[in-house]
């Protein structure tokens, strides 16, 4: 072989671990999850032992009944993965307590035949500003650790923290006048460990306050060393996930988050050598690809690559294909480790799990279990989440609701390998001679052409009229964007129309001079045209089952 040849292999071999442990990357068919969901939930004490476990500590929710009960539902439904949302600070709480939790559910999830794949750390915050026993006002924990022990097993300082900012949590969306109805599950409150004010000081964590180093050494090397060698932990044990979404905050340099995880691949590397790694990143285009061609050329190990989506099922199935092939270049599997929001997506799972088994890539939907929220005023909470509802009543018999019953047949169709998915529904502008367009005139009349599966269901057209071409609408909400529940973000502006089509009565179908040009357009203007296939009540957007087009953007002449 030649050096440059011989030298490549060097590099996959010493980059790109194998571990034989559970389905491979691209076969999981997983969720992310946290057990113990209560009141005042949170990440942190949904790993820490409630008063009913032995041995506990500090008082959390865990609930070892409850998370078998939960693990049997997912493993009913096919889920063979489970992404967990695990929580340092919980460790720092109560180390004891915290892995005597960590082993319950690592046995429980190898009865059921569940694997787990340890998400490290994460960028995502949910939490208020309070302040700290050292008098700083932070929005993160690390400033509850002031003065205490790092070799102490308990840190009350952070659980009071934790509940403190959980309570605030709540207290805030009842000062905005909302409630959250009995039935209803609560809140989730996620912690940003170990927190992204720490990593914009430094991505070298011997720079930080607070005996950090200490501690995150401590936690590394008993996390790797328990699923290394507990029988329990290895049993269970799929991979790492070393950090989510670090390029999620974008006024961090990227860089800071990668030494950090270097770090920390090196200390868990050290101690469990075989292992999976990847990196969960919150983009699904090309800067996915640039990231992980970073982490490479820092020498940060990944048996598979990973990212997030929470987009329309059309340009999910474009960027995935795009992801895919960068995957494949390097040689490795690809997973999408978090994807669709009912909010956005109801009732249109099935073409992202179509687009996963086209391209034979892995998926960890964001929730199989309904947790996290959106609040709804001035009552009420909106789910964002979830195939099936968890009864999380204190006295309740475990039980779980399904959600929207489309969106579940669809992924128990995915995990059985029987999924279908007929053509998504499509929109064309055209003239008088049915050619395709993409500019008009002011004053026009066009012919809209769609082609749909949602046949014997009524049609609308939506219109907006702006002086740019419309931004990229994705996850966040920005200007010029909107978002129709359940059906997700749309461009439009405020000089937006709509049109009744009428009923869909074939696969294909022809609506004569049904866009209207306004008269006042102006040349350079750009009109973005996209419509709705189906029924959708407005009251519950989780019974959505219609289908939203991919805008077209037609420019003015």
């Amino acid at each position: 072989m030649k050096v440059a040849a011989v030298a490549a292999v060097m590099l996959a071999a010493s980059v790109f671990a194998q571990q034989p442990n559970g389905p491979e990357p691209r076969d999981l068919r997983g969720t992310n999850y946290t057990p113990g969901m209560q009141a005042l939930f949170n990440n942190v004490v949904g790993m820490l032992p409630s008063p009913a476990e032995p041995g506990a500590t500090a008082v959390g929710q865990f609930d070892a009944a409850m998370v078998d009960e939960e693990l049997k539902r997912m493993r009913l439904s096919g889920v063979n993965n489970v992404r967990l949302l695990p929580s340092f600070w919980a460790w720092v709480i109560d180390r004891n307590g915290y892995m005597q939790c960590l082993k319950t559910l690592s046995r429980l999830c190898s009865q059921h035949g569940i694997t787990i794949t340890y998400q490290v750390w994460s960028s995502i915050p949910k939490t208020s500003a309070v302040m700290s026993v050292s008098g700083v006002v932070s929005k993160e924990l690390w400033t509850e650790l002031s003065g205490s022990d790092p070799s102490a097993p308990t840190n009350y300082g952070v659980l009071n923290g934790c509940l403190l900012r959980s309570i605030q949590h709540h207290q805030d969306f009842v000062i905005q006048g909302g409630y959250i109805p009995a039935g209803e599950p609560w809140q989730s409150s996620i912690f940003d460990e170990p927190g992204n004010e720490l990593i914009a000081l430094s991505g070298d964590y011997g720079a930080w306050p607070y005996n950090m180093k200490t501690r995150i050494n401590a936690y590394l090397e008993q996390i790797a060393i328990f699923f290394a060698t507990d029988p329990d932990g290895a049993a269970a044990f799929h991979g790492y996930d070393l950090f989510n979404e670090p390029d999620a905050i974008e006024t961090i340099p990227i860089t800071n988050y990668l030494q950090f995880i270097k770090t920390t691949y090196d200390k868990l590397s050290l101690h469990h050598s075989d292992a999976r790694f990847t990196i969960g990143w919150a983009n699904d285009d090309w800067r996915a690809d640039t990231y992980d061609e970073m982490a490479e050329s820092m020498g940060i190990g990944r048996t598979y690559y990973s990212f997030h989506s929470y987009t329309h099922p059309i340009p999910f199935a474009e960027r995935l294909k795009d992801r895919k092939a960068h995957a494949e270049a390097a040689g490795v599997d690809l997973v999408c480790s978090e994807f669709h929001r009912t909010d956005y997506t109801a009732g249109t799972l099935k073409y992202q799990l179509a687009a996963l088994d086209r391209e034979d890539t892995g998926g960890q939907i964001w929730g199989f279990l309904q947790s996290n929220l959106f609040l709804k005023w001035p009552s009420g909470s909106h789910p964002i989440d979830g195939l099936y509802i968890p009864s999380l009543l204190p006295g309740d018999v475990p039980h779980f609701e399904p959600n929207n019953e489309t969106d579940l047949a669809a992924f128990e169709a995915w995990t059985n390998g029987d999924l279908s998915a007929p053509p998504y529904t499509t929109i064309e502008i055209l003239s008088s001679d049915s050619g395709p367009l993409t500019s008009v005139v002011p004053g026009g009349s066009y012919n809209v052409a769609l082609s749909s599966s949602k046949t014997d269901c009524p049609a609308q057209l939506h219109a907006s009229l702006r002086p740019i071409a419309p931004p990229a609408c994705l996850a966040t909400v920005g200007p010029g964007c909107m978002v129709f529940p359940g059906l997700g973000p749309v461009s439009a502006s405020t000089n937006l129309w709509s049109v009744p089509l009428g009923i869909l009565t074939s696969t294909y179908k022809l609506f004569p001079n049904a866009l209207n040009i306004p008269v006042s357009a102006t040349p350079g203007e750009v009109v973005t045209v996209y419509a709705y296939a189906g029924t959708y009540p407005w009251h519950d957007f989780n019974l959505n089952t219609g289908e939203i087009t991919a805008p077209l953007a037609l420019t003015v002449q």
